[in-house]
């Protein structure tokens, strides 16, 4: 999934609209991963967060079910499948 299929599913569920998406964590997508069904987003929210959300993939919303700190955060694979694990409980 690139940049733009990214920003396509963020926005077929209402979360780049105009008005939310200045102030939304989508704000400014830095880095992102796709794992099973589970997209992961380093963003920048413009408050001077930076963190890494997960959204479910097979739903119509776009809800972060999870977020961790950037700093730190391993974009490896066996990191990400860890927390998919989790996620998944």
């Amino acid at each position: 999934m690139d940049k733009f299929n990214v920003e396509d599913w963020l926005g077929d569920r209402g979360l780049l609209d105009d008005n939310f998406y200045k102030d939304s964590a989508m704000s400014k997508i830095r880095r992102h991963k796709v794992r099973g069904d589970w997209l992961f987003i380093q963003s920048d929210s413009g408050w001077g967060d930076v963190e890494v959300e997960a959204y479910y993939l097979n739903t119509i919303h776009g809800e972060c079910y999870d977020a961790w700190p950037s700093k730190g955060f391993s974009w490896s694979a066996a990191n990400l499948a860890k927390k998919v694990e989790r996620l998944e409980r």
